[in-house]
């Protein structure tokens, strides 16, 4: 394109150079009819290249409207490609972030189930403590009646056992007094005894020998 375009501004001053050759020579000067005629052709061929250069021109232009056009589309399918690209990469996050969102939440779910079992694993802990503290209490407090229904009985016990110590002895102080008492009556009567004796040995034997029956002092 550049050559033609070279070629077409050629022309015009290799016939301005003729046309200089030509009018150095004035004894060969061509008829009017001839110069006009010369004049015409290159008056159509000047319009012609002027045709053909605005033709060019036009062609040009629409080259570079077709290329502007072009690198429009070129420059609309890159924006497109870029909102496609921003749009998968929000498309992208917002996935990541349901992800995240999602297993942040099945954390705290699991978390608070945990918690929740913790709970109820130490309420019921604290239940069987309380059982297990109300039956001690229940325990002790059992312990501690029977515990003092022993002093009772043993104070009882002890009570009639003192009871009945004084008894027996007081019983066994009378007794001490009746038989030292039966037996001052014994040693008294044993005096008798010994004294009718000797009264009857001054006597006549058969009387003490009697005498000895009667007592039941004879052997």
């Amino acid at each position: 394109m550049a050559s033609s375009l070279q070629n077409i501004w050629m022309r015009p001053n290799r016939m301005f150079s003729i046309s200089k050759k030509e009018g150095a020579i004035p004894q060969n000067k061509k008829p009017l009819k001839v110069q006009l005629k010369e004049t015409q052709e290159e008056l159509r061929i000047e319009r012609e290249m002027r045709e053909e250069m605005k033709k060019k021109i036009e062609m040009l232009k629409k080259e570079r409207n077709f290329w502007v056009k072009e690198v429009e589309k070129i420059e609309e399918k890159r924006r497109a490609e870029v909102r496609l690209y921003e749009a998968l990469i929000r498309e992208e996050v917002d996935k990541m972030n349901y992800e995240r969102k999602k297993h942040r939440d099945m954390l705290k779910m699991e978390a608070d189930e945990k918690i929740k079992c913790l709970e109820q694993d130490m309420d019921e802990r604290r239940k069987q403590w309380r059982q297990e503290r109300e039956k001690l209490l229940t325990d002790l407090e059992n312990a501690r009646r029977e515990h003092d229904h022993i002093e009772k009985q043993k104070l009882e016990i002890e009570a009639t056992w003192r009871e009945h110590t004084e008894s027996w002895a007081q019983k066994t102080f009378t007794m001490l007094e009746v038989l030292d008492n039966k037996t001052e009556e014994i040693e008294e009567l044993k005096r008798m005894v010994d004294k009718l004796q000797k009264e009857a040995e001054m006597k006549e034997p058969l009387t003490v020998e009697k005498l000895q029956i009667s007592f039941g002092t004879k052997k």
